[in-house]
């Protein structure tokens, strides 16, 4: 919503941020680091600040004086790496964070895969223990879920819908208005998501002489919102 309105207002178009949040998982205190490093460096790359506490909406300068602003942003515990006494914590990480990073590293944070960053042992460790293992649950669960959900034919489907309105299959293939034209509509809506059917072939299903009518009908359809609840709960479990 932000960004529609930020466009529209300096009359642009397209993404107002580079790209959304990202997680990485890190090796190490060395490795964490070097992302600090890299994070609170950002603005003085981008020409934004000739240091890093000068940008506005970055936190590096929080981490040089006490704040009480915000009680989310906890400095301690990466400054406390950095010395017993929070005044030398604090001027050996400035320093660190203004030193000049490897191009080596400043390549491994940003070509990442995997958002995995460390060596190359660590790497290997966490894709065989996180990774491919959840790919291999991910699929057995697809084949499960495949076992306990059968195919359902378009013949089902519209046997199902006319039961869950009580009307009988053949008023399906009629163009009457009311609550057996929303019956169809439903059908048409479910033939095309479950099934994946053109409008063609969903025009033989029921009987109708133009796949355009049948295409019209499902665009303008509600999705199901004008459905009573309990009638939805009925489909879903017949029809999905």
């Amino acid at each position: 919503m932000y960004t529609q309105i930020f466009n529209k207002r300096h009359k642009r178009d397209g993404s107002l941020f580079r790209g959304r949040y990202k997680a990485l998982v890190v090796d190490s205190n060395e490795y964490l680091t070097e992302l600090v490093r890299y994070i609170h460096q950002n603005p003085v790359k981008a020409r934004l600040c000739n240091v890093p506490e000068k940008h506005r909406w970055t936190s590096h300068k929080y981490y040089l004086k006490s704040h009480k602003d915000f009680d989310w942003l906890k400095t301690m515990p990466l400054l406390q790496e950095y010395g017993r006494h929070i005044s030398m914590a604090r001027r050996r990480f400035d320093e660190l964070v203004k030193s000049k990073q490897s191009d080596d590293v400043v390549i491994d944070i940003e070509r990442h895969q995997n958002a995995i960053i460390g060596n190359r042992s660590f790497k290997e460790w966490v894709n065989a223990n996180f990774v491919e293992r959840c790919k291999r649950e991910e699929a057995e669960f697809s084949q499960k879920e495949k076992k306990l959900k059968p195919e359902i034919t378009a013949k089902t489907i519209l046997s199902n819908v006319a039961f869950c309105y009580g009307i009988k299959t053949k008023v399906l293939q009629t163009g009457q208005s009311g609550i057996k034209n929303e019956a169809r509509s439903l059908a048409i809506y479910i033939l095309r998501q479950r099934k994946g059917y053109g409008f063609k072939k969903i025009a033989k299903w029921l009987k109708a002489k133009n796949s355009n009518a049948i295409a019209q009908r499902f665009f303008k359809s509600p999705r199901g919102g004008f459905i009573p609840r309990l009638l939805r709960r009925s489909i879903l479990m017949f029809c999905f």
